[in-house]
This record gives C-alpha cells, sequence and structure tokens, in this order.
C-alpha cells in the first residue's frame, strides 16, 4: 500500500488536510504491473498536466485569500498548492513509483475540484463574479492547448458557408502538385470544426485513395505523431510501437507514394514541428492534399505550397446571433422578450464562436426569464476573447457535480488521443 502510506505520511508530516481514498486505490495496487504496461501513456499525460493544474490552483487561491467570506477555505487550499509543488518536485526526481504519482496526482485534481465546487456555493458568492471578476483577473496568460480542443458545437451549420466551397474546391481541384490548404485564425474562431468538416466531408473523402490526421499541440514528439498518422492507414498496427522513429517515418511515406493521400495536420505552432513532418509526404504528383491548422500565420506561410493560407473571420452579428439561438433553443425561435438582451450577449462575444458556444451553455442552464438574461450580459466582458478561460470555467462550475469529476478525469488524456475507451472505464472505475 506504497500509495497511502506514502501520502499519508506527506499530510501528516505537512499538517495538512487530507482523504485516504482507499477504494480508489484497490483496483491499481492490485494490478500494478499491467497498468505500468497498458496506460504508461496516461501516467505521462497527467505527469505533464502538473504544472497547469498548480497555475489554475495558484489563481484560485489568489481569489480565496481576497475575499473574506472564503477564508475559512485558505488553510485547505494552502495545504493544495504545497502539495502540487512537492509532487512536482517528486516526479523530477522520481522518488516514486509511476502508478503510485498517477493515482496521487488524480486524488489531488479531485480534492482541488470538490474544493472549487464547495467555494461556488457559497451565498454571498456567485460563479460569475469567482470567475468573470477574479480568476481571469489574476489567471496568467498561459492556456493549456488541452483547453483548446475542439468542443462538440453546432457552429459548423452557421457562417462560413462560401469560405468552406472555397476550401473544398482546393482540396479535390487545381494543381497535381502536392499542396498545403491552411486555416489560420485565434483560438476559439473554429478552425478544428473547419478543418474536421473539411476532412469528413464525403464529396472530399471519395477524392482521396487514403486519409490519416494528427493533432500537433504546444508540445509533442514526432514519434507519436508518426504512430497516430499510421493508424489511420494501416491495420497491422501491433508492432509499431516497438519500431524506431525513422522506421515509422519511412514505412508511412512508402505507404503514401502510390496513392492520392489527404492528410489533416491539426494545431501547428512552431515551423519546427511542420519540418518535422514535411519529409514524411511524398510529392507524388496525383493532386494530394494536407489541410493545416495553426494560430500563427507565419507558421502557415512558412508551409506554403501553392494555396495562400486562409484566415478565418470573426462572426458577424447575425451569424452570432444565429448561432447563440440555435444552441439555447435547440433550433427553435428565441422568445420575443429575450431577443434583444440576447442579441447584446451575442455582440459582447466579439465574433468568437468558442465563446459563443460556451456562453450557450450557460443560458441554456437557466431560466428563460429576461433579468436573468440581463445578470449574464451585464457580468460579459466587452474583451471576452481575452477571457475564454473564464468563461470556460464559469462553464464548469456550472456542470453537475458527478460531470465535473468525469471531467477532471479527463484530463488524463491527451488532446487528440484516440483509443481510450479502456482507459476512460478504468479512471472512472477507480
Amino acid at each position: 500500500m506504497i500509495y497511502l502510506i506514502t501520502r499519508k505520511t506527506f499530510l501528516l508530516q505537512s499538517n495538512l488536510p487530507g482523504i485516504d481514498r482507499v477504494g480508489s486505490a484497490d483496483f491499481i495496487l492490485d494490478n500494478r504491473e499491467k497498468f505500468l504496461s497498458l496506460y504508461s501513456n496516461s501516467v505521462d499525460s497527467v505527469k505533464s498536466q502538473l504544472q497547469t493544474i498548480q497555475q489554475e490552483l495558484k489563481c484560485f487561491q489568489a481569489v480565496v485569500e481576497t475575499q473574506d467570506i472564503l477564508q475559512h477555505f485558505v488553510t485547505h487550499t494552502n495545504g493544495l498548492v504545497y502539495e502540487v509543488e512537492y509532487v512536482l518536485d517528486a516526479c523530477k526526481k522520481k522518488d516514486f513509483p509511476d502508478w503510485c504519482l498517477f493515482l496521487w496526482i488524480l486524488n489531488i485534481g479531485e480534492d482541488i475540484r470538490v474544493l472549487m465546487a464547495e467555494v461556488a456555493e457559497v451565498p454571498e458568492i456567485t460563479a460569475f463574479d469567482l470567475v468573470l471578476h477574479n480568476i481571469t483577473d489574476a489567471a496568467p496568460t498561459h492556456t493549456s492547448s488541452r483547453f483548446a480542443s475542439n468542443p462538440s458545437t453546432n457552429e459548423e451549420m452557421v457562417g462560413f458557408k462560401d469560405v468552406m466551397n472555397d476550401l473544398r474546391v482546393k482540396l479535390i481541384k487545381g494543381s497535381v502538385n502536392l499542396d498545403v490548404v491552411s486555416i489560420v485564425g485565434m483560438p476559439g474562431l473554429g478552425k478544428t470544426t473547419r478543418a474536421n468538416e473539411l476532412y469528413f466531408d464525403e464529396l472530399v473523402v471519395s477524392y482521396f485513395d487514403i486519409c490519416a490526421h494528427c493533432c500537433v499541440s504546444q508540445e509533442y514528439k514526432r514519434k507519436d505523431l508518426l504512430l497516430s498518422l499510421l493508424r489511420d492507414v494501416t491495420d497491422d498496427t501491433t508492432k509499431l510501437d516497438r519500431e524506431a522513429e525513422n522506421e515509422l517515418a519511412d514505412k508511412f511515406q512508402k505507404l503514401l507514394k502510390p496513392k492520392r493521400y489527404l492528410i489533416l495536420v491539426n494545431d501547428v505552432w512552431k515551423m519546427s514541428a511542420w519540418d518535422d513532418l514535411l519529409s514524411c509526404f511524398p510529392k507524388n504528383n496525383k493532386g494530394s492534399r494536407i489541410i493545416l491548422t495553426t494560430r500563427h500565420y507565419e507558421v502557415a506561410s512558412y508551409a506554403k505550397h501553392v494555396s495562400d493560407p486562409h484566415k478565418l473571420r470573426f462572426f458577424n452579428i447575425d451569424e452570432s446571433w444565429t448561432l447563440l439561438q440555435n444552441k439555447v433553443f435547440n433550433k427553435e425561435r428565441c422568445p420575443l422578450v429575450l431577443e434583444v438582451v440576447g442579441k447584446s450577449i451575442a455582440q459582447k462575444c466579439g465574433g468568437l464562436p468558442l465563446s459563443m458556444v460556451l456562453v450557450a451553455g450557460i443560458l441554456t442552464r437557466m431560466k428563460k426569464e429576461k433579468h436573468c438574461w440581463e445578470q449574464v450580459s451585464t457580468n460579459l466582458s466587452p474583451n471576452i476573447q481575452a477571457q475564454s478561460e473564464g468563461t470556460l470555467d464559469l462553464s464548469y462550475q456550472n456542470l453537475p457535480h458527478y460531470l465535473k469529476l468525469c471531467f477532471i478525469y479527463m484530463g488524463v488524456f491527451s488532446r487528440g488521443q484516440r483509443d481510450s475507451s479502456l482507459k476512460i472505464n478504468m479512471v472512472v472505475d477507480s
């Protein structure tokens, strides 16, 4: 029972409150060898999220320490801050086995979310006050790429029809030479949504012999990207993990060379990341295409072959209001009494689809009454684009408790990770 002893010893030595979850530990303790072999990627992923957890917790700590009505939460919050720092140091020094750190980090995450939920329930402080007025002001500018993942939204049904037609033409017509169709825009504009819409379009798919995709993000390993691409184009995946990086690159290139291929490379941050993949894409003069998404225009320009990068525009007010209505009322018409304030809310979202989707999630859970919507409109800052983290956190605070726990468990998986159903079952059961 190394985990239970380790954490209990730490809490006793530090004189900090804590909970030892005997039940949640049993599964991993009884199967730790099998766990390490099956879920090694999950261990690395959870450990890699610690710094983000630390930053979010310090922002929360700043809120608790500056609010008089939250002073009784200070000790618990400070204890969690110290515990996260301790585990971060333990990860670097490798003081404890991976399975032990994995369980410890998950339990810390659950403690943090439970604490935040308790604070949000304080009658004198609303979720709006907690998130929009405090956390977003104190939050660091860094945004975890984990939160930039494409949400399950309907914004592809609104706006950009002319743009999508133009991009579709670039994919299935034009030069026989290899071309890169780049989609550029700030976070939340819908780059991934547009790219996926193209990648899964029946007309586009039928034009190509072979399709594959990967998500690069800010932090990546070239081998992981190659594995992701190869798993889309070959059924023989049993030995891929044991092959060297160069062997994987060579195998992928050979599979693509005789084919007209379509590759989606999502969320590229650096030119060096593009360089890491470019050599894998053969110039076979068959009309092959690569869809690339990035928030940096210089990256898209660097990757250019034939077509100029396309910069996504912001939604206009009509598109914004249509999207907000669709998300809140499921394509039914908004009641007339809410239209004026609803359009005001849509306008404050600044033409950013992600902000509209997040705010719609809040409105959906509220009473469809004018004074409730006016409260939302009043609390939304005009520069919401810079506060999307706060809006996302506000949406989190409005989740039921059981979904909050499920949400933090999703931090086990890296962005774009697939084939994770067994791992999801494991963390939920634990």
